[in-house]
Formats: structure tokens, C-alpha cells, sequence
């Protein structure tokens, strides 16, 4: 900028000569959503649109205002001249003119500011009653003009206006232009726009010798406002309202006008409407109507809708009128209504994702005592087989029958470990294109054995499934669970339903459910059980909640369907009643038809012999463990506690080494860091991770590539074996 006249430093709050040479975009908010440079061209083209544009001043407040623009000739200098006009809201913009015409002709003093405090409107009658003349404080702030004799009081009225209060002072004393001190009976009502946001406050002074006020004057304001207000005698009959109420109503202003108020009150809180009019009109006070209960309007095609209202009494020469200032609140409860679930949604994942953590925690710890206790195991059956065939005489059968009942729980206890693991987002998977049909086909024997003779399985499979992008072990995992919680809730006889379809999520279903729009795979899985109350069920997804004894609870089956549906980007919910059964539904993202199931094929077999690998874990026991299941398989092995004795063993070592069997995640170095260095020397070395914390996502050092060999820790001798025999001959056949 060049230039700016001493009233424009003022409005914008800069000291003279301040502005000249600073940027025209310092005089937009940064929120006016004006798009590319905020040059000159681009503010000119804001202004010229007539809705207002949203204006910054020094300090960082706002204001509304409008421009005029002209353009200077050669001999003035050129350029572009730029006259700002303060408004409140762009419903003022469209407004003012008629508002202006209508506040002048008012024999009331009328003033408005805006959020910030700055006037910007003062009429006639106020510059008559105080002595300020209109083009001396609009645009300014509101000490500038008459104030109240205690201004800390008069900044307190202000913020209670700005809260939403109605405010009647009467005879409250101002200063004037010329020093006097006058008194004025005042009314401070808060400003609103067409959204019923508080916008400003407006200022209604009448000099208290006059006696009486005039509805004539109460009407035209009414008229004049851009919000739907009306206002209804002491009997509650409809004396004026404006085209914002004829159109919120969507009644014409005769079709009102005389008749009760109670026409726009739905029938069935009519009576109710009556006895709160009466209790108003005994007690007349400004308040919010509402205070704290649900009131509904009702338009003239029969449809209701939720109001806030907020009431104004005036005493005037034909009798107490009321004003009722109505807000058409349907999109602020939906609003307020999501905010709620979307809190309560937020709360339940936060817990879920604080106890994934800890069950993850627990589980990885867990999953290397039972490395340690599954490997002995295996040794130790190992070595009462050989004895058994050694000396027949002595027969071992019993204590190996321990011996395969100690691994069996031991199993089961890994089971449950994984189990945890999922819940905690950290079960290695390895997710494909599946088809639903396909797996509930291939578990129909096993769940019907499952549940037993008792309970009858109906199963629906849908035409032309899609297919969807997950491991078919964990859909099968979710079958089991749901089948096995389901059995449970029927004591006994009971019918379970298994259905698959596609499911094109809209909308409103997506809204309904907080997911996304788009095709879904859906799996229904309901039962003629008991049921759950809505506190149960609202908990079931939590991990160890159950309402069994405790001898009979898991406490882990929803819990682990939960986790590996969302894992899959997908959704789960249960729909239950007491007495009504229980009926869960996940819902997987549709992948596109044509994709198909990459092939696997098995790795031939692999001699050992002359095969060097390097092992390394900081876990002593499952390093050696290790050690011992390879040795005795033949492999030649390297032991490292950690990644750098690794790297030092390899680099010292004289001959290749064929396979890498290192954990993830390890002190100081993680296993793909210790790979990545070790094949930058030796390329040729395959690699196998072991993870007893089996995740893809490895914190802040980087991910597992996608076709990297996991074994999956507790291990077995024959599942470690097949790991690096598969490896191996990959590698050998590149």
C-alpha cells in the first residue's frame, strides 16, 4: 500500500504512516478462504462479490466489511483506491440498507457492535440523546463514543450480552458527548445471524421522561432483523413477525397475524406451551425459552423441527409485547450428536489401544517362556522315544503320554499368546486376496464338530461373493471364535446361522456406522442364545470381560475378532436382546473380483550338510534352543547375542555363511538392520526373522519387507527346520 487515510489506520488499528508499504493481504483474515496469492487482485475481486469479506486488524480481531473500489487516474497518482465500510455479518450486508432507513425514522436510540466491540451502527436518536455524531465512532471502538460512567461494569454487560443474556437496566446514566451525565432506561440484547450465532449486541436507549415506548417501534425492529422473530401480545396472539419467520414457518404473515402462537407449537405440547406462556407473561423477564427442555416449532405443512428461542418483553403504549428471537436447531443437535459418538467412539479405541498395548507387552515376554518350555519339550520327547525303542523292555508309554500332554498345553497356551498378540496389533499376518465362501466351507466340518450334536448350523453363502484382503488363517481364527461364543450363550439346543453376502455401504448406513463408504463383504453370525443388555454388549469386545464363571472363561474370542477385523480395515458390531439371541456382523473391504490367490508352492527338501547359520537373539535360552534344534538337523551354527557380535562373528568368519536366523526386535540393532548390513557384505546369505513379537510395523526403525520369512516364535524343531530348508532353497534356486 501507498497510502491510508488517518480513518483507516484507526479502524485497522495502526499508527500513522504504518501501513504504507506493507502488503494489501494484511488487511484479510487468514480464514477468508480467498484461493492463490492474496494480492491486490485477488482482494479487489472479494470486496466486488458484495457478500462481505472478513478483515484483520493489527491486533489479530475481526470484522466484517465491505469496499468500495475505484480506480485512480495517471494524475492522481494511479493505482486503486479502496474505501472500507465495518459490517456485522454478511446478513447485515445484505440488509443494512433497509436496516438504516428503519433505525433513523426510530425515536429509540439504536446502537450495534460487533464481536470485537467495534460500533457499527448508531442512529439518529442516539446521536440526538448523547451527542456523537454517526461518522465519529462507527468503525470504532465502543469507548470511543458515550460509555458508562463505570467502565469495568459496562465490559462486564458486554460479555453477558455476548454469552446470550438479555439485559434491561433502567434508568442507567451515560457520559455524553459534552460531559453531561444523562439517564437512560436501556435494553442490551445480543445480535444474532441467520445461524443464531451471537454476532454483536445491540443497544435500545429511551430517555426515561417519555414514560412509554411504542410497539410501532418494537414491529419495525422485528421487521427489520434477518433472523426469524416474531412478537405476540399479553394473550400470546401473533401481533408481527418477519419474512425470516414466514419462511422458517413457512406460513405467509396474514395467515398468522391475531391468531395464538400455540398454531406453531406441535399439538402434542400445546397444553404444556400454554401453561409457560402464562408463567412468562405473569414474571416477564429476556430469557432463553428453553432452559434446559427440548421445544419443537411446527411448520405449516405439518413437519416439526427443534427450536431454541429467546424471549424479550417490552412495555409499550399498547400493552406488554414479547419478542421471540427462533433458531431452527436441527443441524446443531445432529452436529452435537456426532461430536458425542465420535467422543465415545475415541474413548473406546483409546482403551482398546491402551490394553493392546499391554496385552502385547505381556504376550511377547510370555511367547519366550514358551519358546524355552515347547523346545525342552520336544527334546525331551525326543529322548524318551529313543529309549523306548532302545530297550523295549522298559516301556516309556506313560511318561511320554506326559510328556505330549505338557506340550499340548504348551501349544495351547501359545494359541491363547497369539491370540493376544492380535488384540495388541502385533500378529504378523499374511494377508491375500480370499474368498469368505471358501473359508467357511473349508471350517464347516471342524465348527460342526465343534458345536456339537445339539445345536443345528445353517449356513448361507452368497452369490458372486467378492473377495477381500485378508489371512485366511485369522478368518478362520473369527469363524471359530464367533461359533464357539455363540455355542456357549445357547446352553445346549439352539440354531446357529452363518450368512456371507455383498454389502454396498451408502451414506447413511456409513454415517450410522462410522465407517466409510464403498463395497463391503458382510458375515453375519447370529444365534438363538440369551442375549446381552446393552452395557454387556457395549463391553463385549473388551478383553478377559465375560459374564461366566471364571473356570469357563477366555475371555479372549471377541476380543480377537475385533482385533483382526479392524486390523483388515474392517468393521464389527453385535446386535443383541435379552431373551432374543445375539447377532454379530464384521463387514471387510471388497477387493475387485478379478484379483485371485497367488500359488504357493513347496520347497523341495534340503540337505543340511555343509550349510553354515548364523543365529542371533538376546534371548539366551531360545538362542540355544535354537542352536540345538539345527545342530542336530545337521546345519552348522553361528551363536550372537545381539546384532553388532553378529556383524563382528560374520566379518571374521572364513567361509559363507548360508542363512541369517535373526529376532526383530532386539536391543541397540533390530533384526532388519543387522540383515540389511550382513548382505551388503554377503549378498548371498538368506535370511529368516524369528519374532516372538511378531509385527509388520516395527516402531520408528522401519518395516519388515513384504515377502520376508517370519517364524513365528514359540517354534517347534519340525516348524524352525522347515523355515530354513524353504529359505535356503529359495535362495539356491535365484
Amino acid at each position: 500500500m501507498t497510502a491510508a487515510d488517518v480513518e483507516a489506520e484507526r479502524l485497522l488499528g495502526y499508527q500513522p504512516g504504518e501501513l504504507v508499504g506493507e502488503p494489501v493481504g494484511v488487511l484479510v483474515a487468514d480464514d477468508t478462504g480467498l484461493s492463490g496469492p492474496v494480492d491486490v487482485q485477488a482482494v479487489c475481486t472479494a470486496f466486488r462479490a458484495g457478500t462481505g469479506v472478513r478483515c484483520r486488524r493489527k491486533d489479530g480481531t475481526r470484522f466484517m466489511a465491505t469496499a468500495t473500489i475505484s480506480t485512480l487516474t495517471a494524475a492522481d497518482g494511479g493505482g486503486i483506491r479502496m474505501t472500507i465500510h465495518p459490517l456485522i455479518d454478511k446478513d447485515w450486508d445484505r440488509d443494512h440498507q433497509l436496516l438504516e432507513a428503519l433505525f433513523d425514522s426510530a425515536d429509540e436510540a439504536i446502537a450495534v457492535a460487533d464481536r470485537d466491540g467495534t460500533i457499527l451502527l448508531w442512529n439518529r436518536a442516539t446521536e440526538r440523546m448523547l451527542g456523537h455524531h454517526a461518522a465519529q465512532v462507527v468503525g470504532f471502538d465502543r469507548s470511543s463514543a458515550a460509555t458508562d460512567l463505570d467502565c469495568r461494569l459496562a465490559d462486564e454487560l458486554f460479555e453477558r450480552v455476548l454469552s446470550g443474556e438479555h439485559l434491561t437496566l433502567d434508568a442507567h446514566r451515560w457520559r455524553a458527548a459534552d460531559g453531561r451525565i444523562v439517564s437512560y432506561d436501556t435494553r442490551v440484547w445480543p445480535l444474532r445471524s441467520s445461524t443464531g450465532e451471537i454476532t454483536g449486541v445491540v443497544w435500545f436507549r429511551r430517555d426515561i421522561s417519555d414514560g412509554h415506548r411504542t410497539a410501532a417501534i418494537i414491529k419495525a425492529m422485528v421487521q427489520g432483523m434477518s433472523i426469524p422473530v416474531l412478537a405476540v401480545d399479553e394473550a400470546g396472539t401473533i401481533q408481527v413477525l418477519n419474512p425470516a419467520a414466514e419462511r422458517l414457518f413457512g406460513y405467509a404473515a396474514a395467515e398468522l397475524l391475531g391468531r395464538p402462537v400455540e398454531v406453531l407449537v406441535p399439538v402434542a405440547l400445546r397444553a404444556t406451551h400454554e401453561g409457560h406462556v402464562r408463567g412468562f407473561m405473569r414474571q416477564p423477564h429476556p430469557r432463553d425459552m428453553g432452559e434446559g427442555r427440548s421445544l419443537r416449532g411446527l411448520r405449516k405443512d405439518g413437519t416439526s423441527f427443534p427450536v431454541d428461542i429467546s424471549l424479550s418483553p417490552f412495555t409499550t403504549d399498547d400493552g406488554l409485547l414479547v419478542t421471540a428471537a427462533v433458531a431452527d436447531i436441527t443441524e446443531r443437535l445432529r452436529m452435537e450428536e456426532h461430536r458425542t459418538r465420535w467422543t465415545h467412539e475415541m474413548q473406546v479405541t483409546r482403551r482398546m489401544e491402551s490394553l493392546g498395548q499391554l496385552a502385547g507387552g505381556v504376550a511377547h515376554n510370555f511367547n519366550n517362556l514358551l519358546g524355552v518350555i515347547i523346545g525342552n519339550i520336544c527334546f525331551l520327547e525326543e529322548e524318551l522315544t529313543a529309549l523306548n525303542e532302545r530297550d523295549a523292555s522298559r516301556p516309556l508309554a506313560g511318561p511320554l503320554l506326559d510328556v505330549q500332554q505338557i506340550k499340548n498345553a504348551a501349544e495351547r497356551a501359545a494359541r491363547q499368546t497369539q491370540q493376544l498378540l492380535a488384540f495388541g496389533r502385533r500378529d504378523t499376518v499374511q494377508p491375500r486376496p480370499v474368498d469368505l465362501n471358501d473359508v467357511v466351507t473349508a471350517m464347516h466340518a471342524l465348527l460342526d464338530a465343534t458345536l456339537g450334536p445339539q445345536i443345528r448350523m445353517i449356513t448361507v453363502r452368497g452369490q458372486d461373493l467378492r473377495q477381500v484382503m485378508a489371512d485366511p488363517g485369522e478368518l478362520e481364527q473369527v469363524l471359530m471364535n464367533l461359533a464357539i461364543n455363540a455355542r456357549d450363550a445357547m446352553s445346549g439346543d439352539g440354531t446357529l446361522r452363518l450368512e456371507t453376502d455383498n454389502l454396498t455401504v451408502d451414506e447413511l448406513y456409513a454415517d450410522s456406522r462410522g465407517i466409510s463408504t464403498g463395497q463391503y463383504v458382510r458375515l453375519r453370525v447370529s444365534d438363538t442364545g440369551v442375549g446381552m443388555t446393552p452395557d454387556v454388549a457395549e463391553r463385549a469386545f473388551e478383553p478377559f470381560y465375560t459374564t461366566r464363571s471364571l473356570s469357563e472363561a477366555q475371555g479372549l474370542g471377541l476380543t480377537t475378532v475385533y482385533a483382526i477385523v479392524t486390523n483388515a480395515g474392517g468393521h464389527v458390531a453385535i446386535h443383541s436382546e435379552p431373551g432374543h439371541g445375539t447377532t454379530v456382523t464384521v463387514l471387510l473391504p471388497a477387493l475387485d473380483k478379478t484379483q485371485a490367490p497367488a500359488a504357493t508352492e513347496a520347497a523341495p527338501p534340503i540337505d543340511p550338510a555343509g550349510s553354515t547359520l548364523l543365529v542371533v537373539d538376546d534371548e539366551a535360552a531360545i538362542r540355544d534352543i535354537a542352536a540345538r534344534m539345527l545342530t542336530q538337523a545337521g546345519y552348522t551354527v553361528l551363536l550372537a547375542e545381539h546384532g553388532p557380535a553378529a556383524l563382528a562373528l560374520a566379518a571374521g568368519h572364513p567361509t559363507p555363511i548360508d542363512l541369517l536366523l535373526t529376532d526383530v526386535v532386539m536391543p541397540d540393532m533390530n533384526g532388519k538392520e543387522v540383515a540389511q548390513q550382513l548382505q551388503h557384505v554377503r549378498p548371498e546369505t538368506a535370511v529368516v526373522f524369528m519374532s516372538g513379537y511378531p509385527q509388520p510395523i516395527l516402531t520408528a526403525s522401519g518395516d519388515l519387507d513384504t515377502d520376508a520369512v517370519v517364524l513365528q516364535k514359540p517354534f517347534t524343531k519340525n516348524g524352525i527346520l522347515t523355515a530354513v530348508a524353504n529359505a535356503l532353497t529359495r535362495a539356491r534356486g535365484q
